[in-house]
């Protein structure tokens, strides 16, 4: 739609268009491995169950291995038939076990665990940053300008912006365009303070949120935020995950 109708007035600059498609091409990209494999360690379907760290099926692995000791303590998938770890989540969405399951996105009908959360983080960022820079040229051509502090071109004038459809559905789609980016950014800072506590949103929901978002409270598996941030953006992933080929 930028391209079709705000193009049309001729007053963006080649360099801008340019770099607001850039932008879109690497949100795309990052999208592309967010829909890749999360993390899957268990199926229902699998019929040699591979455990995290392991070349080969661990014997004794099935319905027989289940105890009453590990289905208290949450440490067995009933659906998977897979002892968990701490951090494994079954969605009940997918239908399969996933290492750090962060939650299921609905918007793009993903899970985000241990093998693209990466990536999630990364095309949020950039989706914010092309969508806000979309709504800016956007505005900024339907609306009279003003140059602020000789380097920031802000919308100032947009009296006269309905009185031609064509640049009222412009107005509009820049504004929806920035309530997108917005509510884009309360996700992406909730994101970065769950990754300074090496927290996934799944467990700030168990531990409880008023106590995670207002108290701060440590998670167990934190190492500090700097450590964490480090964790999260280097480690590098175990690869060790099944496939729709493995089941």
């Amino acid at each position: 739609m930028f391209e079709y109708m705000v193009m049309a007035y001729r007053e963006v600059l080649f360099s801008e268009n340019f770099a607001l498609l850039l932008l879109i091409a690497v949100a795309l990209y990052f999208y592309s491995r967010v829909k890749g494999n999360p993390g899957i360690l268990g199926h229902p379907k699998q019929r040699q169950i591979k455990h995290k760290g392991e070349a080969t099926p661990k014997e004794g692995i099935g319905e027989d291995f289940q105890t009453s000791e590990n289905a208290s303590s949450g440490m067995w998938c009933n659906i998977c038939k897979i002892e968990k770890g701490q951090r494994v989540g079954h969605c009940r969405i997918c239908n399969v076990c996933i290492d750090e399951r962060d939650h299921h996105c609905v918007w793009i009908n993903q899970c985000i665990g241990a093998n693209n959360h990466r990536s999630f983080v990364l095309c949020l960022f950039f989706f914010i940053l092309a969508v806000s820079y979309g709504a800016h040229l956007t505005l900024t051509t339907v609306c009279i300008p003003e140059m602020y502090f000789d380097y920031f071109l802000l919308p100032a004038d947009c009296e006269y912006v309905y009185s031609d459809r064509h640049n009222g559905m412009c107005f509009v789609s820049g504004l929806l365009a920035v309530a997108i980016a917005i509510l884009a950014g309360i996700l992406l800072l909730q994101q970065i303070f769950l990754i300074s506590q090496n927290r996934t949103w799944l467990e700030a929901r168990h531990a409880g949120l008023v106590r995670c978002w207002l108290f701060n409270a440590k998670s167990i598996s934190s190492y500090g935020c700097w450590r964490n941030c480090w964790n999260f953006w280097f480690r590098a992933s175990s690869g060790n995950y099944i496939t729709n080929m493995d089941v």
